[in-house]
């Protein structure tokens, strides 16, 4: 709990202290998302101009750029996901609605796999921006490895993006910044996770310090 908290903490920083970067990407995150099935595209969108950001690169076109670079595996993983949490939305309210203890319990096992593929999905575009992957058969490997080996991370880190959705929700001027802390929370998750299995190429610094960082638009 404590590793998830270091990044929604981080994540929350960095989110105020690029305050302008942030909102750009996550007013062009909700004008790509309209469409409602091109949510994954503005996805790798935004998560692309944050690993550029991070490396010194904030180029307005990033956003674009990342959605053309990935094209292809966010559509054959946005067709995989439909194809899976769509019928699941269905069987389970089918088997939910049913007077039947067998059927009720089947339907929370249906649940926890969808509640599963969705976290899982938080590793893929997180995987493919980060190391550039194409192949959705290794991306799919790769983020269920890092969901199954850090189940508790995971879940302790999806109540925070609950939280701050519902917060966001609450007071609508944050859904300003949403999809751009949510980014920022994907970024660091994944930075952490990758890093304990391969220190060398990913270091999270997820060292925070308030001092001086009240102005943001004075940070760069």
């Amino acid at each position: 709990m404590k590793a998830s908290l270091r990044v929604f903490h981080k994540s929350i920083f960095e989110t105020y202290h690029q305050l302008g970067f942030v909102l750009r990407i996550s007013l062009l995150w909700l004008l790509c998302s309209i469409p409602i099935v091109t949510i994954g595209f503005a996805t790798i969108g935004l998560l692309y101009s944050i690993e550029k950001k991070q490396k010194g690169e904030d180029d307005f076109h990033n956003f674009f750029i990342g959605m053309k670079r990935y094209q292809k595996p966010t559509l054959l993983l946005t067709v995989l996901y439909a194809v899976i949490m769509i019928p699941g939305g269905v069987y389970f309210s089918i088997l939910f609605s049913l007077n039947n203890i067998w059927a009720i319990s089947f339907s929370f096992a249906l649940l926890y796999l969808m509640f599963s593929v969705q976290f899982m999905m938080m590793y893929m575009v997180s995987l493919m921006v980060k190391q550039n992957l194409l192949d959705v058969k290794l991306i799919i490997i790769r983020s269920f490895r890092l969901f199954i080996e850090n189940v508790s991370f995971t879940l302790n880190l999806s109540i925070y993006i609950l939280l701050i959705t519902i917060l966001s929700l609450l007071v609508p001027i944050l859904l300003l910044v949403w999809a751009g802390l949510l980014g920022f929370i994907a970024y660091y998750s994944l930075l952490y996770l990758l890093a304990k299995y391969e220190s060398r190429p990913y270091e999270a610094d997820l060292e925070v310090s308030w001092r001086g960082a009240w102005k943001p638009w004075k940070a760069y």
